[in-house]
């Protein structure tokens, strides 16, 4: 890209070396630079490492100051600015000979602004903002992208918030030791698949970088170390939940009444929860692709047409009573699983996936 050589960068001093100095150099001058976001991003990024800081001068684009002088319709080349201003390029991409062309561009559009009526660093500054707010325009693809993806997501949380709400309204049935019982049993599972919903998030990111990087081999690698992370951090959270489940509740009831429910009650659903997680990774891995429909409507069937249904009628129907809508919950992870696994085998890793930002 720019014919810098390893060779070039021999015995050159490492930036730590020279970030102080540079920092020093400029003090609370004006920089001035073509493309000066790039620069100073790769700057600030070395100095937030370093010493946690960023640099809080007043810097000037020469591009952006061009787009206010001539009605360019994207962002001009340096090279190309040079051409228009007759400027003659020499040792291009070395330090020095682009600074002292950005120089002789700068010098160049200080005429032109001066000609313009812009004679100070706040004018200039007024003028720069207004140009990209003039250049901020709505992208309606870019938009339609994030209804896609976000507006099934909605829905199923909405759904899932729904389902939640007829639960309860079937554990109410019983009395209030039982709903007491419910919440305890909740946040405790709540805790529980937290790494569940964790591991989901870093999946659906991992594999989201890979499909940009078009690393799609890795995607496999994302998948298993998901699922081995889910079943080991997840299973050890749950053995101990197991083991200590009465101490863990105690925190949240006094009753014994109601601490024998909810012990009950934890002893049906805690291990669907490493199902749970599994089923996680695998629509986090999917969505990462932009496949969220498939993956919400398993969400959806799996609750309102196994978890409540079950629920209703084991809890009303059968000696299970509230045992039942427990119940409810491994068999609609299970469910969800199977489907959720169906689509990802047969259907999702056949198609092609490519990085649908581009």
């Amino acid at each position: 890209l720019t014919g810098i050589t390893p060779t070039l960068l021999d015995g050159a001093p490492d930036i730590d070396e020279v970030l102080l100095p540079f920092l020093r150099y400029i003090e609370d001058r004006v920089i001035v630079a073509h493309h000066a976001g790039f620069d100073i991003r790769f700057l600030n990024v070395a100095l937030r490492k370093k010493y946690g800081i960023e640099i809080d001068s007043v810097v000037l684009d020469t591009g952006k100051i061009a787009m206010l002088l001539h009605p360019f319709n994207k962002y001009p080349t340096l090279d190309g600015l040079l051409a228009l201003y007759e400027i003659p390029i020499h040792e291009r991409h070395d330090a020095k000979g682009d600074a002292l062309m950005t120089l002789e561009l700068f010098c160049r559009e200080l005429q032109q602004l001066k000609t313009a009526g812009i004679s100070t660093l706040g004018e200039l500054w007024e003028r720069l903002l207004w140009l990209e707010r003039k250049h901020l325009k709505m992208d309606f693809s870019l938009l339609k992208l994030l209804l896609r993806l976000g507006i099934p997501s909605s829905v199923n949380m909405i759904l899932v918030s729904l389902s939640e709400i007829a639960v309860i309204s079937f554990v109410n049935h019983f009395g209030s030791d039982a709903t007491a019982a419910y919440g305890a049993v909740n946040q405790v599972a709540s805790y529980v698949q937290m790494p569940a919903i964790s591991l989901g998030i870093a999946v659906s990111i991992f594999a989201a970088q890979s499909i940009g990087a078009n690393q799609i081999d890795r995607l496999k690698d994302v998948v298993k170390s998901g699922l081995l992370l889910n079943y080991i951090v997840g299973g050890v959270l749950i053995i101990l939940v197991y083991i200590f489940s009465k101490d863990v509740l105690a925190l949240f009831l006094t009753s014994k009444s109601t601490l024998d429910i909810a012990h009950s009650l934890l002893m049906i659903t805690l291990w669907s929860y490493l199902i749970f997680g599994n089923a996680q990774v695998l629509a986090a891995t999917m969505r990462a692709s932009g496949t969220v429909l498939w993956p919400m409507v398993f969400g959806i069937v799996s609750i309102w047409l196994v978890e409540v249904p079950i629920a209703y009628f084991l809890s009303h129907d059968t000696a299970l009573q509230i045992k039942g809508i427990w119940v409810g919950y491994p068999a609609a992870f299970i469910v969800s699983l199977l489907l959720q696994f169906s689509y990802y085998s047969l259907v999702w890793k056949k198609k092609k996936i490519t990085s649908f930002i581009h």
